[in-house]
């Protein structure tokens, strides 16, 4: 599709990175719920992998069809399947373990298909790019780093850098405030 060819042409896009720019492999996914089934151990809720797969699973569904809001709430959801009360201080430490095993190897995040090439061609017809998203601060600007995504770091916002949800008014105006000199 022709970004230009409309009256009023595009001239700017804002990417989420989760399910926009990367996708997770399934090993990537079981890898990273073993993590968080781990902190339910250590907190005295031993949990199989197939209970917790149900779990999270029906979350997903439940996240999905609701429009709910962060990964807080999906962690949240899953431990209320479990039976466990999710306080804060657990899904905290349940999402921390997920992000530091992330750091530790980037390479199971992989590019969605087309991503590259998608930017190329923005870039060729001089279209602003920059980044929108809820993800983990240092685990996004890492594997952005890691796989040679050229968008500026101002044009780079990640919702608990700023405190501001990713799914509100908000955050869109912050963003454009930011590369409000470049049109």
């Amino acid at each position: 599709v022709p970004v230009m060819a409309s009256k009023n042409p595009i001239k700017c896009i804002a990417f989420d990175i989760g399910g926009t720019l990367h996708r997770n492999s399934e090993k990537s996914k079981r890898i990273g719920w073993k993590m968080k089934l781990q902190v339910l151990k250590d907190h005295g809720y031993p949990t199989s992998f197939e209970t917790y797969k149900k779990a999270i699973d029906a979350a997903w569904v439940e996240h999905n069809s609701k429009h709910m809001r962060g990964r807080f709430k999906l962690d949240e959801s899953t431990l209320k399947r479990l039976s466990i009360k999710p306080t804060p201080v657990l899904v905290e430490k349940m999402m921390r373990a997920f992000f530091d095993w992330r750091m530790k190897d980037l390479s199971p995040a992989r590019i969605a298909p087309g991503v590259k090439s998608i930017l190329q061609y923005l870039d060729k017809k001089e279209i602003i790019t920059g980044v929108i998203s809820d993800s983990d601060l240092s685990w996004s600007r890492a594997w952005m780093k890691n796989h040679n995504f050229s968008i500026q770091e101002h044009r780079i916002i990640i919702s608990n850098e700023v405190n501001v949800d990713k799914h509100g008014v908000k955050i869109f105006r912050l963003f454009f405030t930011r590369i409000r000199d470049e049109f």
